[in-house]
Formats: structure tokens, C-alpha cells, sequence
């Protein structure tokens, strides 16, 4: 991988840059908490979806991604957050309890596509919240309640 951009540099990707650039900017690990705020925001579907699956991601960036318009931006982040949930519920520090309330919002999203992204990651999570598998079980739509139902060890 190029070494990270500097900080000046990034933030001309981020207002001038061509849509490739700002999602690979987007992508990289080493992107500036601020740079991935910003370009959460981006105009273009890619460059936000590059933005909600960087594990770099800041929790306040995640936050804004999980009202995003377009649900295919929502499940990115949904799918990128599940894996933490044990983690996320129980945590006392403000980023992981923003983390944790993104989590939950996107578990109660009006996309259907959305809540199943997040019942497929958890449906065999030993240690899932049982709250958050209680509530996926609960769901009207199959495609969400199903996997939990069948393969939730809660």
C-alpha cells in the first residue's frame, strides 16, 4: 500500500479529488478521523459505502452513515458494527456507546435489508446481546427473524 497521504493532500482529495481518489482515500485504514467525516457526506454512493466499510471509521461517522439515504450505505455499516456488538453493549466510554446506539437504530431501520445484514451476523453469535437477538426474532419480516430464530444460541 502508498504510503497515507498528508493531511493538506487529503483534504484536496476530499474537495477536488475525482471520485476514484476520494474512495480510495476512504478505504485506507490510515485516513484522518476527519477526512472520513468529511468524506461520509460525499455526494457519491461509493465514496460514502468506502467511508462505512473502513474499520478506521470514527463512531461519529458511523452514526451519520446509519441515516444515510440509500440503505445499501446502512447495511454497510450494520454489517461492519454487528461483529462488535458484544462489546458495543456493555461499553461505558462515549465512542463505543455511540457505536452501540448506531447498532441498535440500524436493527430498527425501515430497510428490510438492513435488519436482515444485521440478523445474518449475529444469527450464531454465542455471546450476542440477547436484547438485539430478542428484537431481530420479533421482526415481522422473515428474511430478518428467520436466521436468528434458527441459529441464535440465545
Amino acid at each position: 500500500m502508498k504510503p497515507a497521504p498528508s493531511y493538506e493532500a487529503a483534504k484536496r482529495i476530499v474537495a477536488e479529488g475525482t471520485e476514484a481518489e476520494r474512495i480510495a482515500l476512504a478505504s485506507r485504514p490510515d485516513a484522518a478521523p476527519e477526512i472520513l467525516y468529511f468524506l461520509a457526506a460525499d455526494g457519491k454512493l461509493t465514496v460514502r459505502a468506502a467511508v462505512a466499510a473502513n474499520a478506521a471509521t470514527p463512531a461519529q461517522a458511523d452514526s451519520l452513515l446509519a441515516g444515510d439515504g440509500d440503505p445499501r450505505v446502512r447495511a454497510v455499516v450494520g454489517r461492519k458494527l454487528a461483529p462488535r456488538a458484544p462489546v458495543l453493549a456493555g461499553a461505558k466510554d462515549r465512542l463505543h456507546t455511540l457505536a452501540w446506539s448506531t447498532l441498535c437504530a440500524l436493527a430498527a431501520d425501515a430497510a428490510v435489508m438492513v435488519r436482515a445484514v444485521i440478523a445474518e451476523e449475529l444469527q450464531a453469535m454465542p455471546d450476542a446481546p440477547r436484547d438485539l437477538i430478542l428484537r431481530l426474532a420479533r421482526d415481522a419480516a422473515m428474511e430478518v427473524a428467520a436466521p436468528v430464530i434458527r441459529f441464535s444460541p440465545c
